[in-house]
Parts: structure tokens; C-alpha cells; sequence
């Protein structure tokens, strides 16, 4: 049974923030429409679910008859196709259509990104936490552990991703965990290092003191190869 279907530009929706789904195009093909767009902004290994609705049942429930860039796990892109077989699921059908391409970000686990295992930060300065996962609109607690002890509340925040932490000048030196609490998700970092503010080796430059002045000697060797002696000075003259 033929179709008479007269292509409207679709609806844009989205269920997430900072992402977009631009540029919806639709063209009848062979009993089957061909639907184009791009979703745009978020992060590259971010995952969405794609679902693709039609005029014809007023939006009720996504198409099924659909291949391409829809359903689960589509990541963000341009030149997106979605390729619909009208007359296979709608069989007889005769006036407009208007189409609907709706979103969703898959949510992804919490995990942190920095500080990295093994890594190291000092104490009276900033540094920068980051993580990934949750849902942009989850509020999130994070804290600072030493073994199972609570050291201290760092920060209550928005899923940014992103927090700019100011160490304490008192926290002591040590091996420590951040912990993120998001509701009923928590997830704990791997073991990083606070160090001094200032290296060791900084503090402990040597000094020579002549007479109350400080006094800083550098040797400098022309040519080292030949000889490691350093240079006999000339006799005072009478």
C-alpha cells in the first residue's frame, strides 16, 4: 500500500544539559524517510539514548521501525542518519508528519580523574579534582580521608566535573583518599600523596656566612675534561 507523506521539519528535544541535538532533516525515500541531525556539545566519550517520534500517533511512543544512529549508546557527532521504514510500520497512511528527535545521556558512574594514583599535591596550594559520571543535576559531598580516619569536608558542589580544592597549610604529610558522595553513590579515589609546600631539598640549601653577610660561591670550570684541580692563584706581588 503507498504512502503520501508531506515532510515536516521535527521538534528538537532534550532531556540533558549542555548538549543539543541541531540541524533535523527529513526526506521520503522509497516508502522509507530518511532523518538527519546532529547532536552537539558534551563530552566525546559521553553515550546517548536516541528515540525518533513521529506526528501520526501524536507523539505517543517512539518509532520501532527505525536503523542507524538511534536507540542506545550513540555517541556526539555531526551527520547523524536515522533511516525509518514508514510503509513496513505505518502500511497505509495519507497527510503530514512532523517529526520528533528526542535524547537522553546515558549515566555513567562516578570515577575520579584526579589526583591520579601515585600522584602527589602540597599542602597550601591549589589543585584541581576532577571526575566524571552522575547526572549534571546530582549534588555531590566531597571528602578527604586518611586510611578510614575523616580528615575534613572539602567541598558540597554541583556535578560540574570539576572543583578547585585549596589544601589546608596544616594538613599533615601522608598518603590520603578523596571520597564522593552523591546520594546513594559513593566512590573513593586512589591513594595520592600531600607533600610540603616546599620541596625539602629547597630548605635546605647550604649557606656560607662571613661576617653577618650571606654569601652564595659558584665555581665555574672552562675545561673539565683534563683536570679536576681547580686553579693555583699568583704569589702577591712585594
Amino acid at each position: 500500500m503507498r504512502l503520501y507523506l508531506s515532510i515536516l521539519l521535527g521538534l528538537v528535544a532534550m532531556t540533558t544539559l549542555a548538549q543539543s541535538i541541531q540541524n533535523v532533516k527529513a526526506t521520503p525515500q522509497d516508502g522509507k524517510v530518511i532523518v538527519l541531525y546532529d547532536l552537539i556539545g558534551g563530552k566525546p566519550e559521553q553515550k546517548y539514548t536516541i528515540d525518533l517520534f513521529a506526528s501520526h500517533n501524536n507523539f505517543s511512543a517512539p518509532l520501532t521501525e527505525v536503523s542507524g544512529d538511534v536507540g542506545k549508546n550513540i555517541t556526539p557527532g555531526t551527520g547523524k542518519k536515522i533511516i525509518w521504514d514508514a510503509a513496513l510500520e505505518l502500511t497505509t497512511y495519507k497527510g503530514d508528519i512532523t517529526f520528533k528527535v528526542k535524547g537522553e545521556a546515558i549515566t555513567l558512574p562516578f570515577a575520579f580523574k584526579k589526583p591520579a594514583k601515585g600522584g602527589s599535591v602540597r599542602r597550601g596550594k591549589n589543585t584541581s579534582v576532577e571526575w566524571e559520571g552522575g547526572k549534571p543535576t546530582q549534588h555531590i559531598k566531597l571528602e578527604l580521608y586518611k586510611g578510614t580516619e575523616l580528615v575534613n569536608s572539602i567541598a558540597e558542589t554541583g556535578n560540574t566535573g570539576q572543583y578547585n580544592w585549596s589544601i589546608p597549610k596544616k594538613t599533615s604529610k601522608g598518603s590520603y583518599t578523596l571520597k564522593l558522595n552523591a546520594g546513594q553513590e559513593t566512590v573513593n579515589s586512589q591513594p595520592f600523596k600531600i607533600k610540603s609546600k616546599i620541596p625539602f631539598i629547597v630548605k635546605m640549601l647550604p649557606v656560607v656566612v662571613v661576617g653577618g653577610v650571606v654569601a652564595v660561591f659558584v665555581f665555574r670550570c672552562g675545561d673539565c675534561s683534563t683536570s679536576n684541580d681547580l686553579p693555583i692563584a699568583p704569589d702577591p706581588p712585594n
